[in-house]
């Protein structure tokens, strides 16, 4: 689940948002990938979800060198 998590986060920084921390249509990206997603897979993807996902890929790829 956590590895789940972390790549959904990881597809949504990367691909959707280019690497950047917040897309430049910002909002709109969430709440869209949110109703696509959960049309697809059902629960467990609102927008509070996925932009927990992203927080959790940014804030682990974010580690300093020095641990």
């Amino acid at each position: 689940m956590v590895l789940t998590y972390f790549e959904i986060g990881r597809m949504i920084v990367e691909e959707e948002q280019n690497g950047k921390e917040r897309a430049s249509y910002g909002k709109q990206l969430l709440i869209s990938l949110a109703n696509k997603l959960t049309q697809d897979f059902s629960k467990g993807f609102s927008e509070t979800n996925l932009k927990q996902m992203r927080t959790f890929y940014i804030g682990y790829t974010k580690r300093p060198d020095s641990i």
